[in-house]
């Protein structure tokens, strides 16, 4: 209509469908929220949106590390969290435990030991920390030998966390 055509000589060729395409992901790159961009496309479900997503990789990248710096700050997040001193470490109940020089986390044996548990940087260089966890070695093989179930799961993961594996 205009005169523009491809490299091969025919008429660009432009369906609403793809209209449709463009303005999703213009709605994307401008940082419209999911939400409102399928009530705006009148679909059913959010899910649906990412097949209308045709931003580039630095495009979704730049957005994510965007939206990182300005939710730095949660203020209805804030929350106390309880500190405690290493030193007290004495009360476990349960060798479900993992412990790190960031802090530590209680599990239950019927979960798997953390897959991302960090075992090479895990503290055992500061002898509080590798105290700890010849406790909680002991504490995990006393109820692996109780018949504690998947007790003894744990038991080896916290000899790889003592071997450094």
């Amino acid at each position: 209509r205009h005169g523009y055509i491809n490299e091969d000589g025919s008429p660009y060729l432009l369906r609403t469908h793809q209209l449709r395409h463009l303005l999703n992901t213009f709605a994307q790159i401008n940082g419209m929220d999911e939400f409102s961009i399928a009530r705006w496309s009148g679909r059913k479900l959010i899910s649906q949106n990412v097949s209308y997503d045709h931003r580039s990789h630095l495009q979704m990248s730049k957005a994510i590390r965007e939206q990182k710096l300005s939710v730095c700050v949660n203020e209805h997040r804030k929350k106390d969290i309880p500190v405690v001193d290493l030193n007290e470490f004495d009360s476990l109940s349960s060798g479900a435990v993992l412990v790190s020089k960031h802090g530590y986390c209680k599990h239950s044996y019927a979960f798997k030991p953390c897959e991302h548990y960090p075992i090479e940087n895990s503290g055992l260089d500061n002898e509080t920390i590798s105290n700890i966890h010849d406790k909680i070695l002991k504490r995990t093989l006393y109820d692996k030998n109780d018949g504690n179930i998947n007790a003894d799961r744990w038991y080896e993961f916290h000899k790889r966390i003592k071997k450094g594996e």
